[in-house]
């Protein structure tokens, strides 16, 4: 392999915004039928991250650009003990992800400026399908697989940003500053996680009969969400924005690894007339209207522009670092009140679909936007999941009762707990005696 990387075009953005309040590490998961054991789960570790070049790699701070080198230490599976999507740049052993397990679950955390979804998504595919062959089963990968044996491909290393960049004008207009949620926050960097498994189909047909894709059912429940239970507060006066990460890999032709997506904002001042009714096809117009080729690409240009313009500044790391944090702020989190990341049906092979229960995706909360929603499918089974770094769960609670009371759906739900011993926490400071 390459001794060393260089970031793409989104991977540069995520050392110079990362923090204690915004980790930039998301996580997937599996859960298994059976309980994960630990020693095939390290064998297929061994087995397939040689497989993976491009994340077996340590951030390491130039003159003038962060950059990603080689990693020769063994990348260690741990027991998950810590809330998930905790900051991860200060691991002994210098990887940017972290393999974990607990009880049935495996799971894959990752820093943002290794990949995002759609190259993490491979990743998990292979280590869970090396397990389970480790673990004595015998299953077709029916082309699904990157398989640890095949070569690695030059498409899979590809910066597609700069390969699909066109020399044109990207125009960017400014937008208005979104409601954000407000909350008491959890203790240190806690995240709290709020779970629900359904059926895929059945929440597709109730999404077509408001006119709409999952996606944009969902996001308009979330509006409406946030709206009912959050306006007393300002969400009455500043629209409440959705931004909806998109993969740019089916659009362009990629099939690179590393990071290769945009977001696309939608949203709605909302009022005590709007339903969900009006809202669903009103959300679905945005999303076909802003994912087209055409904005994608311009989109595409846009932040390559902003890179070259950088990096034709032969400026210290710091201020770069400074002017990115900068443009971060102005234009992601201070138009964005809450993310939603669908990442679709992981496409597996049908005898590994029948050993796993169900997947999950966790996001990030940030210091402004304190909580964040991801949706995966695993066979018909589609699991959203909130995460947050704030105590309250009243958007959460409504968003689930909506599914099942109004919508009629089988959904079960489960989480963390970190409310609880955060409560518990609380209860033991408010009742701890004066010192003398």
């Amino acid at each position: 392999m390459h001794n060393w990387y260089r970031l793409d075009n989104a991977a540069i953005v995520f050392p110079s915004v990362s923090g204690r309040n915004n980790s930039s590490v998301f996580r997937f998961a599996v859960v298994l039928k059976e309980k994960v054991n630990p020693v095939s789960l390290q064998k297929a570790v061994n087995v397939v991250m040689p497989r993976f070049p491009m994340f077996t790699v340590r951030l390491r701070q130039g003159i003038f650009w962060n950059y990603l080198d080689e990693n020769r230490h063994p990348l260690k599976i741990k027991k998950e003990i810590n809330p998930p999507c905790e900051p991860i740049s200060n691991q002994d052993d210098g990887y940017s992800l972290r393999i974990l397990y607990h009880r049935y679950r495996i799971s894959i955390e990752m820093f943002h400026a290794l990949t995002d979804g759609g190259g993490a998504i491979e990743l998990l595919k292979t280590l869970v399908y090396y397990y389970f062959l480790i673990e004595g089963y015998e299953l077709d990968h029916e082309n699904k697989i990157l398989l640890a044996k095949d070569a690695i491909s030059r498409d899979e290393l590809e910066d597609s940003f700069s390969a699909n960049y066109t020399p044109i004008y990207a125009e960017s207009t400014s937008s208005p500053a979104s409601y954000h949620l407000k909350g008491v926050r959890l203790e240190d960097s806690d995240a709290s996680t709020i779970s629900g498994v359904t059926s895929g189909s059945q929440l597709n047909q109730v999404a077509k009969s408001y006119g709409g894709s999952i996606t944009a059912y969902l996001a308009s429940l979330l509006l409406m969400s946030i709206y009912q239970t959050r306006k007393s507060e300002k969400a009455q006066k500043k629209p409440i924005v959705i931004a909806v990460p998109v993969n740019l890999r089916p659009v362009f032709g990629s099939k690179t690894l590393k990071n290769f997506f945009t977001v696309v904002n939608v949203g709605a001042y909302m009022n005590d007339e709007i339903t969900l009714k009006d809202l669903v096809p009103q959300i679905q117009e945005m999303l076909l209207q802003k994912t087209s080729k055409s904005n994608l690409q311009s989109a595409i240009n846009h932040n390559v522009n902003f890179e070259r313009n950088l990096a034709s500044k032969f400026v210290p790391l710091f201020v770069k670092k400074l002017a990115v944090r900068i443009g971060f702020g102005y234009l992601s989190e201070r138009r964005k009140t809450i993310t939603l990341t669908n990442l679709g049906r992981m496409d597996l092979p049908k005898e590994m679909l029948a050993l796993i229960e169900h997947a999950e995706i966790f996001a990030y909360p940030t210091q402004q936007s304190p909580m964040a929603c991801g949706l995966i499918s695993c066979g018909d089974k589609l699991t959203i999941s909130f995460i947050k770094n704030i105590v309250d769960t009243d958007v959460p609670q409504y968003f689930f009762s909506h599914l099942a009371s109004q919508e009629a759906l089988d959904v079960f739900v489960y989480s963390n707990g970190i409310e609880e011993r955060f409560e518990e926490n609380l209860q033991k400071e408010t009742t701890r005696p004066e010192s003398d």
